[in-house]
């Protein structure tokens, strides 16, 4: 495996927050997958995850862009390679109809959607048909209703208390931003750069009481003063760095 790949599965766990003991989870999946001799195809693309300037940009232009993609993928794959047995992993809004509008990657070809959630030990029901969940959506706090053909539930055991992510867990990949709140009023922006590694930016007032950062590396915002902490937030945000909660 090149450590390219090695190094963009470990980003994919760390934000997944995949199997703890590191037995199920995507280098796992990989690694299991080339010993028994099945072959890994990427069925998404970097363009559904960069949609800003797209024209009548919507919520569910990320669902249509990837399920057309992979759709025609798998089409294409099917042609050269010959009909064969083939299984996508995907996210819980791409493999079924999404939101009534968006066709899953199961009826663009035909397919079976399975939705697979945890279940604490004791508790599975075993393989039913989707009932549907309203879960959470994306990055806001929007409820999104999901349903795939059938429902798996699969046991998981849990530690008892959940533990606290870190920066490094919750910043998995570059772009990604957060505010640390210090001693008193003292706050400051914690981003992971393209270089991969983890930045420290202490938050500033100068002498008119308006905040700033010293960050040569952002002259779009270096020294410039904001009245307050959602002005200079949404100023990096328009940089396309993405907020963590």
């Amino acid at each position: 495996m090149s450590k390219t790949l090695l190094h963009d599965l470990k980003i994919l766990d760390r934000g997944h927050h995949t199997d703890p003991d590191k037995v199920y989870n995507f280098e796992q999946l990989i690694i299991k997958a080339r010993q028994y001799g099945l072959e890994v195809r990427a069925i998404d693309c970097a363009s559904s995850y960069h949609l800003k300037g797209i024209a009548r940009e919507e919520s569910i232009t990320r669902q249509q862009m990837m399920n057309y993609f992979a759709s025609r993928t798998i089409r294409r794959h099917q042609d050269v390679m010959g009909s064969h047995k083939w299984i996508a992993l995907v996210g819980n809004s791409h493999s079924n109809t999404y939101q009534g509008v968006v066709p899953g990657i199961a009826e663009l070809q035909g397919g079976i959607g399975l939705r697979v959630i945890d279940v604490a030990p004791g508790k599975s029901t075993g393989v039913v048909p989707d009932p549907g969940e309203l879960v959470t959506g994306g990055i806001t706090n929007e409820q999104v209703y999901i349903k795939g053909d059938y429902r798996v539930a699969m046991e998981v055991s849990r530690p008892e208390s959940a533990r606290l992510l870190s920066i490094d867990q919750r910043l998995f990949k570059p772009g990604m931003f957060l505010v640390q709140q210090g001693e008193g009023d003292l706050q400051t922006i914690v981003h992971r750069a393209r270089d991969t590694w983890i930045h420290r930016t202490p938050v500033q007032r100068n002498a008119e009481g308006k905040l700033y950062l010293e960050r040569v590396r952002w002259p779009r915002i270096h020294l410039k003063p904001f009245d307050d902490m959602d002005a200079l937030v949404t100023a990096l945000e328009a940089m396309n760095l993405t907020r963590i909660a």
